[in-house]
């Protein structure tokens, strides 16, 4: 949940760099600013720190293990919160505008400095939720010795917080930061360049050229990401041996290319895997340690299978082209109406009726594209699953599920892999997630799907339906572009409008950000 968060954190920039304060409360200069911002975040933090506190206490008291759920919940109140006061604060309060009137509009400096705020209320969560999860991993430790399981030190409290921080938010602020910082210097360098460069100027070329250069800057970033990740994230190349060999046969049977295959570090504290990396020479396909430790070979085989399944089936390409259709199409249509009646009602730039649209328009589109990409993830997790339940069923890349079907063995060891990892994470199974769902609904899939021929599950229908979706959007996006681009020529007005979309469809594409754990 905390990856839609960050991306509105960042998502408000650009809306104030498009539209500027949407409303302007009386009396509020930049000091009141400054003032109501930092105290409605602190306000925010040390209510989080006295409940967790408090809920600390009752956990020593009955043992009940909901109570470190209900802390959970009450640490994602704190970061919602905190977002929400961050969108009034840039949005309403001039809090952004403040900051500059202190540092000046530099690159990313004073974008950094207005969303320390938010970001320092997320690392007082989890530094108040440390002691529940100590008292967590006390209580787990017993079974664990009796198991024979390895064990790990517990973390420290900053050791806790700073795992906290780099893989659940740095993984995606840094990219964002990154595509933030390169819209800002297109803009910027396009303004500069405007006297020598008259076509910039121009309403027919000038917007689309901006949009340009800020896609490339996301493909780019988007390409170098698996580095980003193997810096922000404590990574290792997996050693030499009988397992690496059974991984990399694997890879071989499926014909994909990869990099490396990475160790990532966790002290023990996560269960877990992930795929980095659009192409071949920039692709890895971690595994953490606690994973390789604690799980037999057969569900560390399903786990390796279920990433290797997102890159045969293409998941990430489609993910952006998905994020891209329904950003450019959701936005063009909530635009739609105000291009219609802006001739005939002589709107102007920058009248509040105008200024409030359009920032409907960019939220409304944002938290379209928000929905429809947690659905397709969660579709394509489930389509992942059974792959590789088809995996340990005998599909090879050779066979192409010719004469496969998925068998019990295949469908047990992905859900028990599944399952392994919501036990050993402290996840509870019903436990729905914005981009994977709930474990207990894709073990039930995956057990649904036992006899069923590889060639026709009923997962790979769905995502079919979608991605022939994705084309007719993708067809529809590039007609209601070209009319923009006409619409430019022809009058002001819809020049006026049109630039709404090309800035905001350019630079809203940071959601484009490295492919997550399962």
């Amino acid at each position: 949940m905390l990856h839609p968060l960050i991306i509105i954190l960042i998502a408000v920039f650009f809306v104030h760099q498009a539209k500027g304060v949407w409303f302007e409360v009386p009396g509020v200069g930049a000091a009141e600013a400054a003032a109501l911002t930092l105290s409605a975040h602190f306000i925010i933090a040390v209510f989080t720190g006295l409940w967790l506190m408090r809920l600390a206490r009752l956990i020593d008291r009955t043992g009940s293990v909901r109570l470190v759920n209900a802390g959970e919940r009450i640490v994602l109140l704190s970061q919602i919160l905190a977002t929400a006061v961050h969108a009034v604060a840039v949005l309403a309060l001039g809090w952004l505008d403040a900051v500059r009137a202190v540092t000046g509009n530099l690159v990313l400096v004073d974008e950094a400095i207005a969303i320390l705020p938010p970001l320092l209320v997320f690392v007082a969560g989890w530094w108040s939720f440390y002691p529940i999860e100590r008292r967590l991993r006390e209580a787990m430790l017993l079974r664990t010795l009796d198991r024979g399981e390895p064990v790990h030190p517990i973390p420290t409290r900053w050791a806790y917080v700073c795992d906290q921080a780099r893989h659940k938010a740095l993984i995606i602020l840094a990219p964002l930061a990154l595509i933030l910082a390169w819209h800002e210097i297109v803009v910027t360098g396009a303004g500069a360049l405007a006297g020598r460069a008259p076509w910039l100027a121009d309403p027919s070329i000038g917007p689309a050229a901006i949009s340009g250069a800020q896609l490339l800057g996301v493909a780019a970033i988007f390409l170098i990401s698996p580095f980003i990740v193997r810096i922000i994230w404590n990574t290792v190349p997996l050693g030499p041996g009988e397992l690496r060999s059974s991984l990399e046969d694997l890879c071989r049977r499926h014909r994909v290319r990869v990099r490396r295959m990475l160790v990532w570090r966790t002290h023990g504290m996560m269960i877990n895997g992930a795929v980095v990396g659009l192409i071949a020479p920039l692709r890895y396909i971690l595994l953490t340690d606690a994973l390789l430790e604690r799980l037999p070979q057969e569900q560390i085989e399903a786990v390796m299978a279920h990433e290797v399944g997102h890159v045969r089936r293409r998941h990430i390409i489609w993910l952006l082209g998905a994020l891209i259709t329904t950003l450019g199409v959701s936005l063009a249509l909530f635009l739609l109406p105000l291009e219609l009646i802006a001739g005939r009602f002589a709107l102007t730039v920058g009248s509040p009726l105008v200024q409030t649209y359009e920032t409907l328009a960019m939220i409304g589109s944002i938290g379209a594209a928000l929905l429809v990409f947690g659905y397709i993830s969660r579709r394509f997790e489930h389509q992942a699953d059974a792959f590789a339940a088809l995996h340990m069923s005998g599909l090879t890349r050779d066979n192409d599920g010719a004469g496969v079907v998925m068998t019990e063995e295949g469908a047990e060891a992905m859900a028990g892999a599944l399952g392994a990892v919501a036990r050993l994470n402290h996840i509870p199974p019903q436990k729905f997630t914005w981009r994977h769902g709930s474990i207990a609904d894709r073990q039930r899939a995956l057990r649904a799907a036992v006899g069923v021929s590889a060639r026709a599950l009923p997962i790979d229908r769905a995502v079919r339906r979608l991605k022939l979706l994705t084309i007719l959007g993708l067809v529809a996006l590039a007609g209601l572009t070209a009319w923009e681009i006409a619409a430019q020529s022809r009058q002001s007005t819809a020049s006026m409008i049109s630039d709404s979309y090309w800035s905001t469809t350019a630079s809203m594409h940071w959601m484009c950000a490295p492919e997550p754990p399962w």
